[in-house]
């Protein structure tokens, strides 16, 4: 049944406080499959602990039971045999480095359910090509995909800066003039355009629900934010800390833009 009890043996279990269960290797540090149950001894698996898996690198698969809802930071670190994951549509929350330098991964499916990717999550995962992101997510931390087969591969990019789906993820260091956001585009990540001082004026569609921390840190060309939206959408968005951080001193925000 799609309500697996039946864990990889070894696993080990923490009781958490709220009822609940927190899973890791335990003794199962040579699985080369591992399946993690969506209960154990009658009560809900909700999370994949800190470092759970880091280093298991003879682990090729993983099964996640569905009742996870998160996965922490590390989890799966430099497992490098990893070649595939599925991950279920309970889980609403990926911790940061959590598949870093997970090498043998090639591609990833983000659930509808994740609200959040935080930062360093598929970093160095050189062969991932294929990444697809649901509609949930409403943040994506600094450096989530850098370093993936996606990101260094140069047509994955338009005009210097890189999209998954909606999502603004990174922009070339020597982006300059003006730059239009995609129609559509729902996210710009942290730190997507830190640092771009031959920025001068970005164009943003209204569809954008939120700028991560230190987005236009340092744009300090930046004379002009262009929103395609009312100031009331505007001040709707969510905005991470120091977004906007040290821009030109004299950037402007122009609300209901149309375009020149």
């Amino acid at each position: 049944s799609d309500d697996n009890e039946i864990g990889t043996e070894g696993l080990a279990y923490k009781l958490l406080d709220d009822d609940t269960y927190e899973v890791s290797v335990g003794t199962a540090k040579e699985a080369i499959e591992i399946v993690i149950p969506s209960k154990y001894n009658g009560k809900p698996v909700t999370s994949i602990g800190y470092e759970a898996f880091k280093n298991c690198t003879g682990l090729t698969s993983v099964t996640i039971g569905n009742g996870v809802e998160s996965i922490g930071p590390s989890a799966f670190r430099d497992c490098t045999g990893l070649t595939s994951i599925e991950i279920p549509d309970s889980v609403t929350s990926i911790g940061y480095s959590a598949f870093r330098d997970c090498t043998g991964l090639t591609s990833i499916d983000i659930p509808d359910s994740v609200k959040s990717i935080d930062s360093y999550v598929f970093e160095n995962c050189t062969n991932l090509m294929s990444v697809t992101i649901g509609n949930g997510v409403e943040s994506i931390d600094s450096s989530a995909f850098s370093e993936t087969a996606y990101y260094n591969n140069e047509s994955s990019w338009e005009n210097g800066v890189l999209y998954i789906g909606k999502y603004l993820i990174d922009a070339k260091y020597d982006i300059s003039g003006d730059y239009s956001v995609k129609e559509g585009t729902k996210i710009i990540a942290s730190e997507a355009f830190d640092d771009r001082d031959g920025l001068t004026s970005i164009d943003i569609p209204d569809s954008v629900k939120s700028i991560g921390d230190f987005a236009f840190q340092k744009c300090n060309g930046l004379t002009s934010i262009k929103f395609r939206g009312s100031e009331a959408e505007w001040n709707a968005i969510e905005k991470g800390e120091y977004w906007n951080y040290y821009v030109h001193s004299s950037c402007q925000i122009i609300f209901n833009y149309t375009g020149e």
